[in-house]
């Protein structure tokens, strides 16, 4: 019925909505609606913890996308004659290091900057001019969603050059 190229598709497509709309949910629609629930002033607070409790979920589902998304590679492997045009292997170059930066900056955040973040006291941060590592998390979230939108295009592109 379904062939495992199809799942493995379903399976890619799935994730990756669902890491672009909780990356975009938790930088900008979580903090605003937890601000609003706890009437805290300090956004700060607010902003990091929803960071630093949802980056280990996008590290995971990144996991998956870049794993699914080689497994779907391979499969298109034996098509060769659909990808070997000059244009496709460029946007497909284009992607994968791409790939490759959103990927090593969500490893940052999980594995380095959310250490840095937990180890604080974020009770005792006043005002709302953030610490540095919460500027580098948020930076970091915000670069990524726009590395995963252009990523998302390259892919349509290349889908619909097969």
């Amino acid at each position: 019925m379904f062939a495992q190229k199809d799942i493995l598709l379903f399976i890619h497509i799935l994730t990756l909505a669902t890491a672009f709309g909780g990356s975009i949910f938790q930088i900008f629609v979580l903090p605003a609606i937890l601000r609003k629930r706890s009437g805290q002033k300090n956004t700060t607070q607010i902003t990091v913890s929803t960071i630093s409790t949802f980056s280990p979920i996008s590290f995971g589902l990144l996991s998956i996308i870049v794993f699914t998304g080689m497994l779907l590679l391979f499969s298109l492997i034996k098509k060769t004659s659909n990808i070997a045009s000059p244009l496709y292997l460029n946007i497909f170059f284009i992607k994968i290091l791409l790939v490759t930066v959103i990927f090593s900056i969500a490893a940052f955040q999980t594995f380095c900057l959310r250490f840095k973040i937990v180890n604080m006291d974020i009770d005792k941060i006043k005002g709302e001019n953030p610490p540095k590592p919460f500027r580098v998390m948020r930076t970091c979230s915000i670069i990524n969603i726009i590395l995963i939108t252009i990523v998302i295009f390259l892919g349509i592109s290349m889908s619909n050059m097969t």
